[in-house]
């Protein structure tokens, strides 16, 4: 199919690439946008199985098998050996108190480790942003995409039907005149310089601050005694996004398989020590004093970028769409890293956009599309604020922070196997952040973890009756002490719940590559 209709795209990471790379496929002339050159640095690199589903979702829909190439880590290793990933098994939190090391207790109530994958086989990956992203616009050149780099965008007209660009570039100014302007180009960018589009504050997130960068020679935690355990856990620790988390903020630690690993702080500057939140370096020095175990896995770490730094890293657009264009997920807002919940959110509005591009919404009904779209990414937006600012509050309640993420992880693994059963109506949005039975339950479990004076035993029971008709994983069970193992019998036991049989379970097990995965 050969659309007259032209777009342009602005950003491309691998959001803007996929989008661009989609459309292209699906017969529109298509003009990418970037302000930069690749390969460069990006922050952002931590997959998750419902991110990877919807890889392989839009690579089976659109015909585009490079995206099935990179939905787990075994395919990735077979297709791309030399494309820089890291190996994540899991999510693993360990949680500090000020001037002490890390302590294991009995209950393991100061960590939380929950498997994302059986074997490393169909394991997520963490992205090496350099090599990913360039890897996806090398897709989008091959499939037509007119890439325009090193562009500074000096006006914007852009109108339905109606969009001109006037680039200043390396080689001189250049124009771009097309029907429609999708935005990728991130937090605070296109939309918010050239279409009047404000910045409005999340409430009740608190305004946070991050500093990061990549290094070289990262201890593995596997390697500092305090973080050993008797009884083998349910995946290698460190093959995980790592979340150091204490009062008020945390780190993240991602290592990849070329000897990088990227980590930075994201915390409220007013519980952050005194005097370091507007030096990205002295933030991070100061965190490694206050917590000695960190400190250790960092000992004789390398910066090998330069420190990067945001004052304020939560970000919403007062409008996700306007005449004449629409902006991506990741262009409309930005809450957190925690929980890696940016990846998913941004695959999920490029779905709905590819899927109304493919039914040729631009000759019909343009507007009821973008009122859905806007609709549903604001209702997602909003799901996302919830959890992070619930788990924010509990930072200094380990307990309370375990208790909540399970609300994010029963939402996921539903998602993912209901979408893998083939019933994607059942999940078709972030965080089931649409479903009615969820929803309610989510929202009053992170209103009640917001009061500090919440009974630990109130808000356990709050969650579990929030997920308990949606646990695929075992999360409700408290004997696994805050380690789970991703096991077959859990999903088995679960097929009343998803309205399966257990012969439908266990051809989805198969479909997926699963093999048996060992008991804490």
């Amino acid at each position: 199919m050969t659309h007259q209709k032209h777009l342009v795209v602005v950003g491309a990471g691998f959001a803007g690439s996929i989008t661009a790379t989609l459309a292209a496929g699906l017969g529109y002339h298509v003009t990418l946008v970037e302000k930069d050159r690749h390969p460069r640095f990006v922050i952002g690199e931590s997959s998750s199985p419902l991110a990877n589903l919807l890889l392989e979702e839009l690579a089976g829909e659109f015909d585009l098998p490079i995206l099935d190439q990179l939905k787990s880590w075994g395919h990735w290793q077979r297709f791309h050996p030399t494309v820089g990933c890291g190996l994540k098994r899991g999510f693993t939190f360990y949680h500090h108190r000020p001037g002490k090391p890390f302590s294991k207790t009995p209950d393991r109530k100061n960590e939380l480790l929950v498997a994302a994958s059986p074997h490393d086989e169909v394991a997520d990956t963490h992205w090496y942003r350099p090599d990913f992203d360039l890897l996806l616009l090398s897709e989008a050149v091959s499939a037509g995409v007119r890439y325009i780099d090193h562009a500074t965008i000096s006006e914007a007209h852009v109108a339905p039907g109606n969009v001109r660009l006037t680039l200043e570039t390396p080689t001189g100014p250049c124009e771009i005149q097309a029907d429609w302007l999708i935005d990728a180009s991130g937090q605070r960018g296109f939309a918010t310089e050239h279409l009047g589009i404000r910045e409005t504050p999340f409430s009740p997130f608190p305004t946070t601050v991050t500093a990061y960068t990549h290094f070289r020679d990262v201890r593995r935690l596997a390697w500092l005694e305090e973080f050993q355990n008797a009884h083998e856990p349910p995946y290698p620790v460190d093959d995980a996004a790592v979340h150091h988390v204490f009062s008020g903020g945390w780190i993240w630690v991602l290592h990849f398989d070329n000897g990088i690993t990227s980590a930075g702080i994201v915390g409220d500057p007013s519980r952050l020590p005194a005097g370091t939140t507007r030096n990205p370096e002295q933030l991070w020095q100061a965190a490694l004093q206050e917590y000695p175990s960190i400190r250790r896995q960092f000992q004789g770490a390398i910066p090998c970028e330069p420190w990067r730094h945001s004052p304020v890293v939560p970000f919403r657009a007062s409008s996700v769409t306007g005449p004449g264009f629409l902006l991506l997920p990741s262009a409309a807002a930005f809450v957190d890293p925690l929980l890696s919940l940016g990846f998913p959110l941004a695959l999920f509005g490029i779905q709905r956009l590819a899927r109304a591009l493919r039914a040729g919404i631009l000759d019909s009904d343009w507007n009821v599309f973008l009122d859905e779209y806007q609709e549903r990414t604001g209702e997602e937006i909003q799901a996302a604020v919830r959890i992070l600012a619930a788990l924010y509050a509990t930072m200094d309640r380990p307990p309370a922070f375990n208790d909540l993420t399970l609300l994010y992880f029963a939402a996921a693994s539903w998602s993912e196997t209901m979408r893998r059963l083939g019933r994607p109506e059942a999940a078709s949005s972030f965080l089931l952040a649409a479903h009615g039975e969820f929803r309610p339950g989510f929202q009053a479990a992170c209103e009640l973890a917001m009061d500090p004076e919440t009974a630990p035993e109130k808000l356990r029971s709050a969650v579990e009756s929030a997920i308990a008709p949606f646990d695929v994983a075992g999360l409700c069970d408290r004997g696994r002490k805050n380690w789970y193992p991703v096991l077959a019998e859990d999903l088995q036991a679960a097929a009343q719940k998803l309205g399966a049989t257990r012969a439908e379970i266990a051809q989805l097990l198969k479909r997926s590559g699963f093999k048996p995965a060992k008991t804490a």
